[in-house]
């Protein structure tokens, strides 16, 4: 009973990491053992208010933990365990995302993409995943590119001048590109759009292109555009090894007269981006091709 509550005081809307096999939830520790060769376990709480559950309640459903050469993922699906094994050579790319309390981690591989939904008072968590997922997929075979870049840091938005702050903190990087936010123009406009673009103005949200020699690091809203006068507050993080890179095409956009589209192609998935037609990328671009 004391383990019981013990769960229940720990419990609330936050991942927990996971030390020892006492910190299991009671519904996985038949089908996960923690041991001497995990590197990082973390458990993912129910979405359920607090009020709701007492102590034996099912707290939990998700255990993740990271190993020297996998992840293993176990899900509870009604009151049995599933459970997954991911190899780091398996994963392709990855992207981080936030937007105010919600956070999604998707760690994609050849097949369907892993979601890792969490409340992002639980970041520093999920960076530690983040940071030994690239640490892992970049360690062998990993192709490395000295790409044309940036002498100085360009001036950016606050939210992108913070996000560049703090990578730069923690790894050797240099920005290859950077898009400003833009006002755009429709193609074709006809009378009506006219009105409709001058009272509700779209605009590109920007993006940071950077680099690290070895992964393509791309920071960047959720969406591309947004009307102006909605508020949008969340970012992306998408890392992507260079030697996972198929492709990258620049093409101009059906939408909108001054952007162009980057498409990037990583195995069976593709990423797309909006640029400036005016931002010139080709020099890097053409090395990744």
């Amino acid at each position: 009973m004391n383990a019981l509550r013990k769960e229940y005081d720990c419990f609330g809307p936050w991942l927990l990491e996971i030390n020892n096999q006492e910190e299991v939830p009671p519904i996985f520790k038949d089908a996960y053992h923690y041991g001497d060769d995990v590197k990082f376990a973390f458990k993912i709480p129910v979405h359920v208010e607090r009020r709701n559950t007492s102590p034996g309640s099912i707290l939990y459903d998700s255990v993740i933990s990271l190993n020297d050469e996998q992840i293993y993922i176990f899900n509870l699906v009604k009151t049995s365990v599933s459970a997954r094994v991911i190899h780091y050579r398996e994963i392709l790319f990855i992207q981080n995302i936030k937007n105010l309390l919600k956070g999604e981690l998707k760690i994609y591989i050849s097949g369907e993409p892993i979601f890792i939904h969490y409340n992002t008072i639980s970041s520093t968590v999920i960076d530690h995943v983040v940071e030994i997922l690239r640490q892992k997929y970049t360690q062998e075979n990993i192709k490395t590119y000295e790409l044309p870049h940036l002498n100085e840091v360009p001036t950016m938005i606050p939210l992108f001048e913070n996000l560049w702050n703090q990578l730069e903190r923690k790894e050797q990087v240099a920005i290859l590109n950077y898009q400003p936010v833009v006002k755009l123009s429709a193609n074709k406009k006809s009378l009506l759009e006219k009105i409709f673009q001058w009272r509700y103005r779209i605009e590109l949200q920007g993006n940071v292109f950077a680099s690290n020699k070895k992964e393509l690091i791309i920071m960047s809203r959720i969406n591309c555009t947004k009307y102006s006068r909605r508020a949008d507050y969340s970012d992306m993080h998408t890392y992507i090894p260079f030697n996972h890179i198929s492709d990258i095409t620049i093409e101009q956009n059906n939408e909108f007269d001054n952007l162009k589209n980057i498409s990037i192609q990583i195995d069976n998935h593709v990423v797309v981006f909006m640029i400036n037609k005016n931002l010139h990328m080709e020099e890097w671009v053409n090395l990744l091709r």
